[in-house]
């Protein structure tokens, strides 16, 4: 009883933002710091994080015992998991530069090792997240490109205990932003599968709102979104989003630089942009800036806005995230077919590619593992695509790899299939009559004996209701019947 009413002045103070008593007691118990003053077992560092004041939090940790900002509460999370999870980029930056002054070992000529702050970022909770986990987690997006900058060791961030990746984390939280970045920092994202051995691109695939094409809107929310710049808009509210930014290491401004000018960084190098004068470029920016900002103070007036706007950058922001994962997904290649052999396909590297093509074709070993026997058969992210009428995936993977056209899952059902079963007339729309190969991909036939046709003619689950009256629905499927028709037209059977 006596130590909770010893914490019980210190949280009332806490409570009501009165921070001078709250100095004015540690500074009379200042091993106190490092004791819990919450039910979840919180700190007096981590009340400071989440106080946005940043010389309030010098201050504890100038007068704290030194291991204070590492003390965890019941969840495992220090000061810096907080400081993550909140994107106080200024927060994060004071504790990392306070453990640098502890622990960093000084090189020949006398300057601060810059890596040396990355044995705190290491540290896990007890889901084992570490600090850029959680900001990828919470959508911190200026706050996981600080921490990339600041990690040596990728290794320990790539995962949790229970197999979620970090990359997985960002795309379930639909941080599309954030995916991208975490994608081109780490090469072994990309590929990494969940413990169900589902990729990235598997879980977009089953994502059809987070795409344009999958996204309905009305003929005003369609002009509204063209007017809308894919930038901008909703920005997530983080405490670091501010003009204190511009405080951030050299590699950080470059990074962000960098993006926001790419086309300048180009001009530069390329000596292309010389040809632009200064006052041009001044006035395309001051038109730019003019035109944000009447859009931006429109959106504070309309909240339909504020949210179309943020819904265009999330899709802008996935439709770079698919050309990183298209780059990488090979499911397409390694299809156990039907006719052959059990369900279900091996997710291949580039490594692995080389060595399956020396391999007969439809050939399986005679004694499969037991893991393989019992397994499931998972639908590959072009035929996902296809079921749910996602053009953006379905085109990143064509344009790297053009072949992947003819990729058929353990039914022998290509993506035309798929599209024709669902009625997805915009993946069939895909194709070019003149296609080459189009009669050889229009007359395949699956395990089942089904043609595209056959495909077309059920009804299923997602038979059109858009026009009222048993009539007018039998006009829908024959108007819809043409469409996969086109398609076989050209080797039709006389009976």
């Amino acid at each position: 009883m006596g130590s909770i009413a010893t914490i019980t002045k210190p949280y009332r103070a806490a409570m009501k933002k009165d921070w001078e008593s709250l100095k004015r007691y540690y500074e009379k118990n200042p091993e106190a710091a490092g004791l819990p003053l919450t039910v979840t077992k919180d700190t007096v560092l981590h009340i400071a994080v989440h106080s946005n004041d940043k010389k309030l939090l010098k201050h504890f940790l100038d007068n704290a015992p030194p291991f204070s900002y590492k003390v965890t509460d019941v969840y495992g999370n220090n000061a810096v998991h907080e400081a993550a999870a909140t994107g106080n980029v200024e927060m994060a930056k004071i504790l990392l530069n306070f453990d640098r002054e502890l622990y960093c070992s000084t090189t020949n000529d006398g300057q601060k090792n810059g890596y040396c702050s990355d044995e705190l970022l290491q540290i896990m909770n007890k889901r084992g997240e570490t600090a850029l986990f959680r900001a990828a987690a919470f959508g911190r997006t200026k706050m996981v490109r600080f921490l990339c900058s600041k990690i040596k060791n990728r290794d320990v961030h790539r995962r949790r205990h229970d197999s979620t990746s970090i990359l997985h984390i960002a795309v379930l939280g639909k941080y599309f932003e954030i995916a991208s970045q975490l994608a081109v920092w780490d090469a072994y994202l990309p590929g990494a599968v969940d413990e169900n051995g589902m990729s990235c691109l598997q879980l977009l695939a089953s994502m059809p709102s987070a795409f344009k094409s999958g996204y309905p809107m009305g003929m005003l929310q369609k002009l509204l979104y063209f007017c809308l710049p894919d930038i901008g808009g909703d920005d997530d509210k983080e405490l670091g989003d501010s003009d204190g930014d511009k405080e951030l290491d050299d590699s950080d401004d470059v990074k962000e630089s960098g993006k926001l000018h790419s086309s300048q960084g180009q001009d530069l190098e390329s000596g292309h942009g010389r040809i632009l004068s200064h006052q041009s470029n001044n006035s395309g920016s001051a038109i730019s800036k003019m035109y944000h900002g009447v859009l931006r103070c429109m959106a504070k007036g309309f909240p339909a806005i504020r949210k179309l706007w943020g819904i265009k950058k999330k899709q802008k922001g996935v439709l770079e995230l698919v050309q990183i994962l298209a780059e990488t997904d090979l499911t397409w290649w390694n299809v156990n077919h039907g006719r052959s052999g059990p369900s279900g396909y091996e997710i291949l590297s580039h490594d692995k590619v080389d060595e399956a093509e020396r391999e007969e074709e439809y050939q399986f070993p005679s004694d499969l593992p037991e893991q393989t026997k019992t397994t499931s058969p998972k639908e590959t992210p072009l035929i996902a695509a296809a079921r749910h009428g996602i053009v953006e995936i379905i085109e990143a993977i064509l344009d790297v790899y053009p072949q992947a056209i003819e990729h058929i899952n353990e039914k022998d059902e290509s993506i035309f299939h798929a599209a024709a079963r669902c009625r997805r007339k915009e993946i069939l729309d895909l194709l070019p009559s003149s296609y080459a190969l189009m009669p050889r991909l229009g007359r395949r036939i699956t395990c089942n004996g089904d043609s595209i046709l056959h495909q077309a003619a059920y009804l299923g689950d997602t038979h059109h209701r858009d026009r009222p009256g048993d009539a007018l629905r039998m006009q829908s499927d024959i108007q819809w019947f043409k469409v996969p028709y086109s398609l076989t037209c050209c080797f039709k059977i006389s009976m």
